[in-house]
């Protein structure tokens, strides 16, 4: 049982990964199991000490970060970009991630 459930964390993270940038709704998550949505919020917790959504929040702010550095794009193509719905939200959760604005970030690798 255990194994098995290993096995469909490990492929609901591939999912994930592959996915972060769209829309992924609990319910969904939760289909793509075959699980209740709060069974698989513990089991994806266990897994990997993420709940699904701080997952895909960490996940999208690693590609958010990455274009920061690596490109000029506005902020709001950044946030887009790293499927945020709103620029607004994306800057809330990088303040809270980096203590700091993309904006600041950013300024920290140009030269």
């Amino acid at each position: 049982q255990k194994n098995k459930f290993s096995e469909e964390m490990n492929y609901l993270q591939q999912y994930i990964e592959l996915h972060f940038t769209e829309d992924l709704t609990l319910d969904a998550l939760s289909k793509f199991c075959c699980i209740s949505k709060y069974h698989m919020i513990r089991l994806f917790q266990a897994h990997t000490g993420f709940t699904p959504h701080e997952y895909i929040i960490h996940l999208r702010l690693l590609n958010a970060e990455n274009l920061l550095r690596m490109t000029t794009l506005t902020c709001a193509q950044v946030s887009a970009l790293s499927g945020f719905a709103n620029e607004a939200l994306f800057i809330k959760h990088f303040k809270k991630a980096y203590e700091m604005t993309p904006k600041k970030y950013r300024q920290l690798f140009q030269t």
